[in-house]
């Protein structure tokens, strides 16, 4: 795996989400909202594969000790677009419930596959640039979730 220059660091501002192909990957990069943290996801919500271009954060009520809770008790999530599915920030993980939308079709279509988390890259602010560690060798690599690797903090 190798660090790859995903974006240059003045387009990514706090609290924004920026999408960008890394590779070959579509993948999203988010700011936290005072800007002292970036996480990088695949561009696809782990349901269908609709693409976060269009998603929002969204504060939620924290329930896990060691999130990253801010003075309001809550934690920041992305909200796919299609479904409404939120998914924690920092972990990746689902926060309520999958596949809320539309009403009814939308838990009959979460059905259709389990609940599940963001696949989740490791990022790195380096020079003027933001960095993802990827699998680069197309050859090793099956799927996203393999060239994932962890999760991190700006370093």
């Amino acid at each position: 795996k190798e660090w790859v220059v995903a974006c240059s660091k003045t387009r990514v501002g706090p609290g924004q989400i920026i999408p960008c192909v890394v590779n070959g990957l579509d993948i999203i990069i988010f700011a936290s909202r005072d800007g002292t943290r970036l996480d990088a996801f695949a561009n696809s919500c782990p349901h269908l594969g609709s693409p976060f271009d269009l998603a929002t954060v969204e504060r939620k009520p924290a329930t896990q000790q060691g999130e990253r809770i801010v003075g309001d008790g809550c934690v920041d999530c992305i909200v796919c677009p299609v479904h409404r599915t939120a998914f924690e920030i920092q972990s990746g993980d689902v926060r309520g419930e999958w596949c809320p939308y539309p009403p009814v079709l939308g838990k009959v279509m979460g059905l259709t596959k389990p609940k599940n988390k963001l696949v989740k890259f490791a990022v790195r602010l380096k020079g003027k640039n933001v960095e993802v560690r990827i699998a680069t060798s197309v050859k090793n690599v099956r799927n996203k979730e393999e060239q994932a690797e962890g999760m991190s903090n700006i370093q």
